[in-house]
This record gives C-alpha cells, structure tokens and sequence, in this order.
C-alpha cells in the first residue's frame, strides 16, 4: 500500500515541520537546562520557550526526561567531536595529546558556558543524567588516545579512566571559567594534563 504524501505548508512539509519543532524544543531545553538547571526544565516552560503546544512537545520527546537525555546527549557528542578534532591535530605523543586534551576542553566550555552546567554540574543532579557522563566517558578517553602509543586499556579500565579524567577535569574546567580557581591558564593546563598523562600511561614516572 502506498504511504500518502505528507501535505506541505507554505512549502514545508508535515516531516520538516516536525524536524524543525523538534530542534527548536531542543534548543529550548539547552537553554533551560544549561543556564536553571533541572528544576527550569518543564514541559510548560519548554513549550513556551520553544513556541509549540503541549501536544506538540510530546510528538517529539516522550517526556522531560527525554528531552534532558537528549539535550545531554547532544551536547556530549559536540564535546567528543571536538576533542576528536583537536587532540588528531596534535603530535602523536601523549605529553602533546595530553595539553592539547585538556587545552580543547577548556575551549569547548568557554566558548558556551551552558556546555559545563549540562554536562557537568547537571549530571551530578538529575537523576536522569546519573549514568549518561558513564556512557559519555570511553569516547572521550578514545578521542585522547587516537594514534598515540599508549596501550588500549580493557572496558572497565575505559570506563573508570574516562570517567576519572571527563568528569573530574571538566568539573576543575568548569569551576575555573567560573573564577573560582584563581591558577593561570597555562598552570590549569599543564597540571591538568599530567594528571591525563598519568592516568593513560600509568607506568610513567611523570
């Protein structure tokens, strides 16, 4: 049986309607998330922020939670892709890979102060989050260890060393671009890349 097409309005489609709500309530929720935190994060407040109805929220995301899960996982993988990008740009050796590591992520807050509130703050909170900085955590220690020679670590090593260097050095990151570490950039850095240094290479001396 054919599928009927899907009527258009001024030119959109009823799909590419659908896509467009669905990014805007993300946005909204990025926004809610990342600057009031969990408790600014309803679906009332969503809908007003993003524009639709009730009704429309739920065609796109089964509930808050989802939508929180989502906003998580978004913004989780923008961090990936860009310490996959900055730590390949680096030279092959874990010294260099370990500045550019922690160097990438500072930028990476920086430059939208939301990404540390959901990423961070947010996932030691919401009760929904509590295992998505786990999930998140093996990616971001396979985009520091792409090329270099350290030894692949088993999974629950993965695990717990990601875990380790993402949410405890993006909780250092985060606390800093807040002013409340009063270090140098460059002292941030390269304590902190010692610490990654030391966790990927155990056998090191330092």
């Amino acid at each position: 049986m054919r599928t009927p097409p899907s009527r258009s309005w001024h030119g959109v489609s009823a799909d590419d309607r659908r896509a467009q709500r669905r990014t805007r309530i993300l946005a909204a929720g990025t926004e809610l998330l990342g600057t009031g935190g969990g408790r600014a994060v309803t679906v009332r407040a969503l809908c007003r922020a993003a524009g639709v109805s009730e009704r429309y929220f739920y065609e796109s995301f089964p509930s808050r939670d989802d939508l929180v899960a989502a906003v998580f996982a978004t913004t989780a993988e923008g961090l990936v892709r860009h310490m996959q990008d900055v730590v390949a740009s680096a030279p092959a050796e874990v010294a260099a890979r370990a500045r550019a590591f922690v160097s990438g992520a500072i930028d990476f807050f920086a430059a939208d102060p939301r990404r540390g509130r959901v990423l961070v703050r947010e996932a030691m909170t919401e009760p929904v989050l509590s295992q998505q900085g786990l999930h998140a955590a093996p990616a971001l220690l396979g985009a520091l260890l792409v090329d270099v020679s350290a030894p692949e670590p088993d999974a629950e090593t993965r695990l717990i060393t990601g875990a380790v260097l993402g949410l405890g050095i993006g909780a250092l990151i985060v606390a800093w671009i807040d002013g409340q570490i009063d270090v140098e950039r460059d002292a941030l850095v390269e304590h902190c890349a010692l610490l990654v240094r030391r966790a990927v290479t155990p056998s090191e001396d330092g």
